[in-house]
Protein backbone atom coordinates (compact mmCIF):
# COMPACT_ATOMS: atom_id res chain seq x y z
CA UNK A 1 0.00 0.00 0.00
CA UNK A 2 1.30 3.39 -0.56
CA UNK A 3 1.20 6.38 1.50
CA UNK A 4 0.20 9.75 0.20
CA UNK A 5 2.46 12.63 1.42
CA UNK A 6 3.29 16.17 0.33
CA UNK A 7 5.73 14.74 -2.09
CA UNK A 8 4.80 14.00 -5.60
CA UNK A 9 5.89 10.00 -5.55
CA UNK A 10 6.93 7.42 -8.02
CA UNK A 11 5.57 3.73 -8.10
CA UNK A 12 8.37 1.69 -7.33
CA UNK A 13 11.68 1.44 -6.27
CA UNK A 14 12.11 0.76 -2.70
CA UNK A 15 8.93 1.35 -1.53
CA UNK A 16 10.72 4.81 -0.19
CA UNK A 17 8.35 7.69 -0.99
CA UNK A 18 10.92 9.57 -4.24
CA UNK A 19 9.62 12.52 -6.27
CA UNK A 20 9.75 16.54 -5.83
CA UNK A 21 7.94 18.74 -2.69
CA UNK A 22 5.90 21.64 -4.46
CA UNK A 23 8.16 24.13 -2.50
CA UNK A 24 11.01 22.61 -4.26
CA UNK A 25 9.29 22.86 -7.90
CA UNK A 26 8.25 26.28 -7.27
CA UNK A 27 12.11 27.38 -6.04
CA UNK A 28 13.42 25.54 -9.56
CA UNK A 29 10.70 27.30 -11.60
CA UNK A 30 11.72 30.67 -10.02
CA UNK A 31 15.28 29.99 -10.48
CA UNK A 32 14.24 29.71 -14.35
CA UNK A 33 12.73 32.51 -14.85
CA UNK A 34 15.53 34.36 -13.70
CA UNK A 35 17.69 33.15 -15.76
CA UNK A 36 15.31 33.33 -19.26
CA UNK A 37 14.24 37.27 -18.00
CA UNK A 38 17.20 38.89 -19.32
CA UNK A 39 17.02 36.45 -22.59
CA UNK A 40 13.37 38.02 -22.86
CA UNK A 41 14.39 41.56 -22.10
CA UNK A 42 17.47 41.21 -24.55
CA UNK A 43 15.04 39.88 -27.16
CA UNK A 44 12.88 43.25 -27.02
CA UNK A 45 15.91 45.72 -27.14
CA UNK A 46 16.92 44.15 -30.16
CA UNK A 47 13.62 44.31 -32.04
CA UNK A 48 13.23 47.83 -30.95
CA UNK A 49 17.48 48.47 -32.70
CA UNK A 50 16.68 46.78 -35.63
CA UNK A 51 13.40 48.79 -36.17
CA UNK A 52 15.24 51.77 -35.53
CA UNK A 53 18.06 51.42 -37.95
CA UNK A 54 14.95 49.83 -40.49
CA UNK A 55 13.49 53.57 -39.88
CA UNK A 56 16.61 54.95 -40.75
CA UNK A 57 17.78 53.34 -43.74
CA UNK A 58 14.01 54.01 -45.21
CA UNK A 59 14.45 57.66 -44.10
CA UNK A 60 17.86 57.67 -46.24
CA UNK A 61 16.54 55.72 -49.59
CA UNK A 62 14.08 58.22 -49.42
CA UNK A 63 16.24 61.38 -49.48
CA UNK A 64 18.73 59.51 -51.58
CA UNK A 65 15.30 58.92 -54.18
CA UNK A 66 14.21 62.49 -53.74
CA UNK A 67 17.96 64.04 -54.43
CA UNK A 68 18.10 61.37 -57.18
CA UNK A 69 15.40 62.57 -59.04
CA UNK A 70 15.53 66.65 -58.08
CA UNK A 71 19.00 65.80 -60.58
CA UNK A 72 17.18 64.29 -63.26
CA UNK A 73 14.75 66.99 -63.76
CA UNK A 74 15.07 70.03 -65.78
CA UNK A 75 17.19 72.47 -63.98
CA UNK A 76 14.81 75.58 -64.26
CA UNK A 77 12.15 73.67 -62.33
CA UNK A 78 14.66 74.24 -59.57
CA UNK A 79 16.35 77.56 -60.20
CA UNK A 80 13.18 79.39 -61.68
CA UNK A 81 9.88 77.74 -62.04
CA UNK A 82 7.77 79.45 -64.06
CA UNK A 83 4.30 77.37 -61.93
CA UNK A 84 4.68 75.25 -58.60
CA UNK A 85 5.39 71.78 -59.67
CA UNK A 86 5.07 67.81 -58.09
CA UNK A 87 8.20 65.84 -58.64
CA UNK A 88 6.83 62.04 -58.15
CA UNK A 89 9.51 59.53 -56.83
CA UNK A 90 9.72 56.01 -56.02
CA UNK A 91 10.76 54.46 -52.99
CA UNK A 92 12.22 50.33 -53.27
CA UNK A 93 11.97 49.28 -49.69
CA UNK A 94 11.29 45.42 -48.07
CA UNK A 95 7.24 46.17 -48.65
CA UNK A 96 7.67 47.17 -52.21
CA UNK A 97 7.67 49.84 -54.31
CA UNK A 98 6.28 53.09 -52.70
CA UNK A 99 5.44 56.08 -54.14
CA UNK A 100 5.59 59.59 -53.61
CA UNK A 101 5.71 63.47 -54.31
CA UNK A 102 6.72 66.26 -53.82
CA UNK A 103 5.53 69.82 -54.09
CA UNK A 104 8.20 72.61 -55.13
CA UNK A 105 7.14 76.18 -55.72
CA UNK A 106 9.44 79.56 -55.44
CA UNK A 107 12.33 81.22 -57.49
CA UNK A 108 14.98 79.11 -56.38
CA UNK A 109 12.70 76.17 -55.63
CA UNK A 110 11.47 75.28 -52.37
CA UNK A 111 9.12 72.64 -51.34
CA UNK A 112 7.71 69.51 -49.22
CA UNK A 113 6.43 66.38 -49.32
CA UNK A 114 5.27 63.12 -47.44
CA UNK A 115 5.57 59.33 -47.51
CA UNK A 116 3.81 56.71 -45.56
CA UNK A 117 5.68 52.98 -45.36
CA UNK A 118 4.17 50.73 -43.01
CA UNK A 119 3.22 52.16 -40.04
CA UNK A 120 5.64 55.19 -40.01
CA UNK A 121 5.29 58.63 -41.81
CA UNK A 122 8.11 60.31 -43.71
CA UNK A 123 7.79 64.23 -44.29
CA UNK A 124 10.17 65.67 -46.91
CA UNK A 125 12.03 68.64 -46.98
CA UNK A 126 13.60 70.37 -49.68
CA UNK A 127 15.14 73.36 -49.75
CA UNK A 128 17.03 74.66 -53.24
CA UNK A 129 19.68 77.88 -52.73
CA UNK A 130 21.90 79.67 -55.39
CA UNK A 131 25.54 79.56 -54.19
CA UNK A 132 26.61 81.29 -57.05
CA UNK A 133 24.65 83.30 -59.04
CA UNK A 134 25.72 83.06 -62.56
CA UNK A 135 26.24 85.88 -65.44
CA UNK A 136 26.89 84.44 -68.77
CA UNK A 137 28.45 87.97 -69.80
CA UNK A 138 30.89 87.66 -66.94
CA UNK A 139 33.91 86.17 -67.55
CA UNK A 140 34.25 85.53 -64.09
CA UNK A 141 33.05 81.96 -64.23
CA UNK A 142 32.68 79.46 -60.78
CA UNK A 143 35.42 77.19 -61.61
CA UNK A 144 36.61 74.02 -60.18
CA UNK A 145 39.78 72.12 -60.94
CA UNK A 146 40.37 68.19 -59.47
CA UNK A 147 44.00 66.99 -58.77
CA UNK A 148 45.18 64.02 -58.22
CA UNK A 149 46.71 63.54 -54.64
CA UNK A 150 50.28 63.90 -54.52
CA UNK A 151 51.09 61.76 -51.22
CA UNK A 152 49.09 58.67 -52.89
CA UNK A 153 51.09 59.61 -56.55
CA UNK A 154 54.39 59.27 -54.78
CA UNK A 155 54.87 63.01 -56.60
CA UNK A 156 56.08 65.82 -54.44
CA UNK A 157 54.92 69.34 -55.65
CA UNK A 158 50.67 68.90 -56.46
CA UNK A 159 50.96 68.07 -60.26
CA UNK A 160 48.43 69.92 -62.77
CA UNK A 161 44.88 69.51 -62.99
CA UNK A 162 43.69 66.41 -64.26
CA UNK A 163 39.92 68.06 -64.95
CA UNK A 164 37.89 71.38 -64.24
CA UNK A 165 34.91 72.31 -64.36
CA UNK A 166 33.38 75.83 -65.29
CA UNK A 167 29.87 76.95 -64.07
CA UNK A 168 29.03 80.71 -65.98
CA UNK A 169 25.27 79.61 -64.80
CA UNK A 170 24.00 79.64 -61.34
CA UNK A 171 24.49 76.91 -58.85
CA UNK A 172 22.50 75.11 -57.02
CA UNK A 173 22.73 73.81 -53.47
CA UNK A 174 20.17 70.75 -52.69
CA UNK A 175 19.10 70.31 -48.60
CA UNK A 176 16.63 66.83 -48.32
CA UNK A 177 15.44 66.69 -44.91
CA UNK A 178 13.45 63.81 -44.10
CA UNK A 179 11.67 63.93 -40.56
CA UNK A 180 10.41 60.40 -39.01
CA UNK A 181 9.97 58.55 -35.53
CA UNK A 182 8.83 59.18 -32.52
CA UNK A 183 10.53 61.43 -30.55
CA UNK A 184 11.53 62.78 -34.05
CA UNK A 185 14.87 62.39 -35.67
CA UNK A 186 15.96 63.47 -39.24
CA UNK A 187 18.09 62.59 -41.96
CA UNK A 188 19.93 65.05 -43.68
CA UNK A 189 21.52 65.00 -47.71
CA UNK A 190 22.88 67.83 -49.35
CA UNK A 191 24.20 68.18 -53.33
CA UNK A 192 25.04 70.77 -55.66
CA UNK A 193 23.50 71.33 -59.10
CA UNK A 194 24.90 73.14 -62.15
CA UNK A 195 23.58 74.21 -65.36
CA UNK A 196 25.27 71.70 -67.36
CA UNK A 197 23.72 72.37 -70.97
CA UNK A 198 26.20 73.95 -72.60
Amino acid sequence: MTVMSNRICRVGGSGRNKGVTLLELIVALFILGLAILPLITSFGQSYALSTKQIEQETALKIAEAAGSKLMAVRFEDLNKPPVAIDIPFDVETADGISSGKIALSGSPANGAGSLDIGRMNYKIGVAVTRDFEGDNTNPKALSFQYYKDPVSAGVGPLPSYVATYACSDDFLRIDIVVRYGNPPQSISLTTYRGDLKR
